[in-house]
């Protein structure tokens, strides 16, 4: 039986392999690797090793390219016909974000900005309609060889609707506590 993994990791397919994380459990199975360049693209392999030192065939050779970390909400506000929207400042490395807008949480979410600086974390929407939900996610991207590598997002939804009492915001989006729809 063995006793774990070793995960090794290239920054080619076909480049040395190093050793980046010994699993010492056979029920470990996970590993997230940190600290990467975003956009680039890594290479990893993964043995099994026993107890003795011996260590098994690597597994074939998986990639991954290192994404930009998720952008989280910190505020969003909203008055009579617009929206601001504020999100903790991406990693170092992000270029920018972009803001997209759907009318419903499952819905097509279409572009509505792009900020062109890690440092600029607000934007105010102003084409929104009183009384109608809007859906939003802000993905931060790293220009990588002129292309744009995105992020995950983070999703929230707002009413534009100065009548409410009570807003609370979470993690999961807006709820209100004088609305049975949320």
């Amino acid at each position: 039986e063995h006793e774990g993994y070793r995960i090794y990791r290239s920054t080619s397919k076909t480049g040395n392999y190093t050793l980046v994380k010994q699993l010492n459990s056979p029920y470990e199975t996970s590993y997230t690797d940190e600290n990467l360049t975003t956009g680039k693209t890594y290479y990893y392999k993964v043995c099994k090793y026993a107890y003795d030192g011996t260590t098994g065939a690597f597994s074939n050779v998986k990639s991954a390219k290192a994404l930009p970390a998720k952008v989280s909400f910190s505020a969003i506000s909203y008055g009579k016909n617009k929206i601001t929207l504020s999100w903790n400042q991406a990693e170092e490395g992000v270029d920018g974000y972009v803001i997209y807008r759907a009318a419903s949480q499952n819905g097509t979410y279409s572009a509505i900005k792009r900020i062109e600086k890690r440092s600029i974390t607000s934007y105010i929407d102003k084409g929104v309609t009183y009384g109608k939900f809007y859906y939003y996610r802000v993905k931060p991207y790293t220009l990588v060889n002129g292309k744009r590598v995105y992020g995950d997002s983070d999703a929230v939804r707002n009413k534009v609707d100065v009548s409410q009492c009570q807003v609370y915001f979470n993690k999961t989006g807006w709820i209100s506590s004088n609305s049975d729809e949320f």
